[in-house]
């Protein structure tokens, strides 16, 4: 026989995320998941309280019907990237090149003892970090020295480790001005609302390697606080927010 619990969740017409996920047979975070990238629609009401409608779930399972899938036709990869060519173009650590390859099977080759990957699914994959329009003010590299007295070496040292924007022209690379003067501290916590790692994992229920893999793909402001790191609120916000339908 059924249980009481199941039976009461028959009888719901809006279901917790927890009591969606116990329907779907999947977690919490699957349900998330589902709602972050637009598959599941939900209400936000509150930063602990997102509500479900039983017809989201029905419309999301009528609209992913099983289909046989087909066989790929074999294609031959011609363009390649050298880790060098990625850490370039997207600003990125050798690590996390190396994490995003493993988790998505990027395709690769190896030659002369060096490895090269699939320009279109390195591109694809980090299509999230290209330039942001409403960035509209940049510093060169020479503006960056006169102001903050840098070497070249730190510059390129903390763009990798903040992920500041940039966008190229020709040879030469331009990066935000408004990311760059928050990695410095010239903007304070007055200009900009942050909040605390530990915060946004528990209003955004994620694990801090969640966390940080949204913020290192979104390019999400961080605001460095002595040993502390926090991030922009509205960025946040605007990222993780599920559409809401009433």
């Amino acid at each position: 026989m059924p249980s009481p619990k199941n039976s009461e969740l028959k009888e719901k017409d809006y279901l917790t995320v927890a009591e969606a996920g116990q329907i779907l047979g999947i977690t919490r975070q699957g349900v998330y998941k589902l709602i972050h990238r637009g598959s599941l629609i939900a209400s936000k009401l509150s930063s602990r309280l997102t509500l479900i409608k039983r017809t989201s779930i029905e419309a999301m399972l009528d609209g992913s019907p099983y289909t046989k899938r087909q066989p790929k036709e074999h294609t031959v990869i011609t363009e390649l990237y050298t880790r060098a060519d990625i850490r370039e173009k997207y600003g990125v650590k050798d690590s996390w090149i190396y994490k995003v390859v493993a988790e998505n099977n990027v395709p690769k080759t190896i030659i002369r003892g060096k490895a090269y990957f699939s320009k279109s699914h390195i591109d694809r994959l980090f299509s999230a970090r290209k330039e942001n329009p409403e960035i509209t003010e940049w510093y060169s590299v020479e503006d960056i020295q006169s102001k903050y007295g840098m070497t070249l070496s730190a510059i390129y040292s903390l763009v990798s480790k903040i992920g500041i924007p940039k966008r190229k022209e020709g040879s030469k690379v331009y990066y935000s001005k408004y990311h760059f003067d928050v990695a410095k501290g010239a903007k304070s916590a007055e200009d900009v609302e942050f909040i605390s790692v530990a915060d946004a994992m528990e209003k955004y229920s994620l694990t801090r390697d969640q966390l940080y893999h949204y913020v290192k793909t979104y390019k999400i402001t961080k605001l460095r606080c002595g040993k502390y790191v926090k991030l922009h609120t509205k960025e946040l916000s605007e990222l993780f927010n599920p559409k809401i339908e009433l």
